[in-house]
């Protein structure tokens, strides 16, 4: 999955503006953990970055596929930054 996500989705959505500021793997509480922290204008760019990041994959690459059989439990979430 950490292959993936820094060789891969990293790249892709880093090339749309959408800029990965951290990645953690947690060491204690839930067994593979992982938490990227991204920065982006606000949610219609991530909306449109994650569009057209997807828009150029190959018919082949099933990059939805690929996370859905390695994430057991995905929780998203949109924050402001407020200084």
């Amino acid at each position: 999955m950490l292959n993936l996500l820094e060789h891969t989705i990293k790249p892709m959505m880093e090339g749309e503006g959408v800029k990965m500021l951290a990645c953690y793997t947690g060491v204690t509480g839930p067994r593979n953990t992982i938490i990227d922290i991204w920065e982006m204008d606000d949610m219609e760019h991530f909306r449109a970055a994650y569009a057209r990041s997807i828009g150029k994959l190959s018919p082949g690459d099933d990059l939805r596929g690929k996370l859905d059989s390695w994430v057991e439990k995905e929780i998203l979430t949109f924050m402001d930054r407020r200084f």
